[in-house]
């Protein structure tokens, strides 16, 4: 069963969908809070994931990021990253005060640049007692320097630094395409943006807080909280060999699940063998 609820974090009410086991279950279960990555919106591909996790006995939330889909905030279509992870310790706290849940079995199962907040809130928030980061974001100077050519970066830079100056004016925010048409994040996007809030565009001040952002940083930092990191043997949107790199400095409790494809396939065809494991991982550590 999958209820609406709104999340009052500071002075909004953020958009979540609520996941509920079947009937007969535990009236305290688990819960896993899960989120979208940059600039996603939680209707794309991820509720099967929730659902899988519900039906195993779980209560999942599922909610949208801030100034994205059916969340309020303004600019409509800013990453703020430190933002996002501070929100994300507020609707822990909101989780926990759910009536259908175990307070002291909250795990957080973030993909993509919220696999990057996941690592970061499992390092500092000990209410976190297990997580799963699948194709995580781990260091924004890696992805950008191994991504952006040297001339793209520099106007990219100009651009930002133009968009500051400008707001500061009272100018509207600068925007650009999240990803290129064509490319293989559009075409996963338009597909399962489809009937979604998905708008592919961001400001450039969101370009400016994903080249800041490390979270691989605090990967050692997360033990003795278990993690997990789901990794696409061919990913080049959050280069693999810096996600391996990552997860070998983690500390243990700790594994590493290897899926074929890239980026994108943990939510298309490598979907239920990602779904799995994460499945076996929170089954595990909070124990159902």
């Amino acid at each position: 069963m999958k209820r609406q609820v709104q999340l009052n974090v500071g002075d909004l009410k953020l958009a979540g969908d609520l996941f509920l086991p079947p009937p007969g279950k535990s009236a305290r279960a688990p819960a896993i809070l899960m989120s979208q990555g940059f600039g996603a919106v939680k209707d794309m591909s991820v509720p099967p994931v929730a659902e899988a996790f519900a039906a195993a006995g779980f209560v999942v939330l599922l909610y949208d990021h801030r100034n994205f889909g059916e969340s309020p905030g303004e600019p409509r279509q800013e990453v703020d990253a430190w933002q996002q992870v501070r929100d994300m310790r507020e609707v822990i706290s909101l989780l926990r005060g759910f009536p259908e849940i175990d307070p002291e079995r909250v795990g957080l199962w973030g993909t993509s640049f919220s696999g990057g907040h996941t690592i970061v809130v499992s390092a500092i928030d000990r209410r976190i007692k297990c997580a799963v980061a699948q194709v995580p974001f781990v260091s924004g100077s890696l992805t950008v320097a191994k991504g952006v050519p040297a001339d793209a970066l520099a106007a990219r830079v100009s651009a930002i630094q133009a968009d500051y100056d400008a707001r500061a004016r009272g100018a509207a925010p600068m925007r650009q395409a999240i990803s290129a048409e064509g490319s293989e994040g559009n075409i996963w996007a338009r597909a399962a943006g489809v009937g979604t809030k998905y708008k592919n565009e961001c400001t450039l001040r969101s370009l400016d807080s994903f080249a800041l952002y490390e979270p691989g940083d605090y990967v050692a930092r997360v033990s003795p909280t278990p993690l997990l990191f789901i990794v696409a043997k061919n990913d080049t949107r959050c280069p693999t060999e810096d996600q391996i790199a990552a997860y070998e400095r983690a500390k243990e409790p700790k594994n590493l699940f290897m899926l074929e494809g890239g980026h994108f396939d943990p939510y298309t065809a490598q979907r239920d063998n990602a779904t799995a494991a994460a499945l076996e991982w929170f089954r595990q550590h909070l124990k159902p």
